[in-house]
């Protein structure tokens, strides 16, 4: 289903095999082992497919340098398929870092509005 030269684009990371791919995915489910996703919307259109997607998750082991911290977040993103030779060759995933990070802990929560 993935091509072995697929490029993943997902900021921070930029990976460039599927091999690079299996780890980082290998990784965040560690990291997240109850992750769920939902996928909201699909749309497609020539070589390329958009994925509106959530994903719910609790943090139970270390994730880019952090130490796990039992907490859940829930995330929205869109992943972008680009297809050829029937095979997933790119993937850019858009998704809601600062909010996963401030649920997380890792960052101050925003203000309170009218404060």
């Amino acid at each position: 289903m993935i091509a072995t030269s697929v490029t993943l684009r997902s900021p921070p990371a930029v990976l460039h095999s599927l091999e690079e791919y299996k780890k980082g995915m290998a990784a965040f489910h560690t990291a997240f082992p109850d992750l769920h996703f939902t996928v909201e919307d699909v749309i497609a259109e020539g070589d390329k497919v958009v994925v509106h997607w959530s994903l719910r998750a609790t943090q139970l082991g270390d994730y880019l340098g952090r130490p796990a911290t039992g907490k859940t977040v829930s995330v929205t993103g869109m992943s972008l398929f680009r297809l050829a030779d029937g095979k997933i060759q790119e993937i850019t995933v858009s998704m809601d870092r600062l909010g996963q990070w401030q649920q997380l802990g890792w960052l101050p929560e925003p203000p309170k509005a009218g404060k």
